[in-house]
């Protein structure tokens, strides 16, 4: 599936209301709100494998800042 598709099938109004609920529910929390942000996004242009690879890279990131900690 590619990603222009993948775009179509999460539907504007869907992204316009998880945008909503995350900036409402998260707004207390600015990292949890951008990184469900940021996943969304994620989803949005690239689909699953995007989102799997995001949290790939996040959970390396965070890995690596163990190990010099």
């Amino acid at each position: 599936m590619s990603a222009t598709s993948e775009e179509k099938h999460i539907g504007k109004s869907i992204e316009n209301m998880l945008r909503e609920i995350f900036e409402k529910e998260l707004s207390g929390d600015p990292e949890a709100r951008d990184l469900a942000l940021k996943i969304l996004e994620e989803y949005k242009s690239r689909g699953r494998k995007g989102v799997k690879e995001l949290l790939e890279s996040l959970v390396e990131e965070y890995d690596a800042s163990l190990e010099g900690a």
